[in-house]
């Protein structure tokens, strides 16, 4: 844990560093332990770590200071669609996409 905290910090000192853990839920042990500590005794340099969890999830990441983001409403999800797809694509698909992508949620809780 020591040897990763070295190596994050050490970039640090070159310039800002962003780390982005997906599926936060099914991280190991030790990586939770680091986040944990980090959240208790922050970085010296400029670092953020982002970790997306499942909301129902959460429990795994208990200690660690979360961010709730709500889904998002089908209009904004269509347009999301219309971005990633094309002005031209056809009306049914992206509201089938809307319908099977009800939005992400997470939590931020302050340490």
């Amino acid at each position: 844990m020591l040897a990763a905290r070295a190596v994050v910090e050490g970039l640090a000192r070159e310039g800002p560093v962003i780390a982005v853990v997906d599926d936060l839920h099914w991280a190991h042990a030790q990586l939770l332990e680091l986040l944990r500590a980090s959240a208790a005794d922050p970085w010296s340099g400029p670092v953020l770590l982002l970790g997306l969890s499942r909301p129902d999830e959460l429990e795994a990441v208990d200690a660690l200071p979360t961010l709730e983001l709500g889904a998002l409403p089908t209009q904004q999800l269509r347009e999301l669609g219309e971005l990633a797809l094309g002005p031209g694509a056809p009306a049914q698909v992206l509201d089938r996409v809307a319908a099977r992508a009800p939005g992400t949620r997470c939590s931020w809780r302050r340490a």
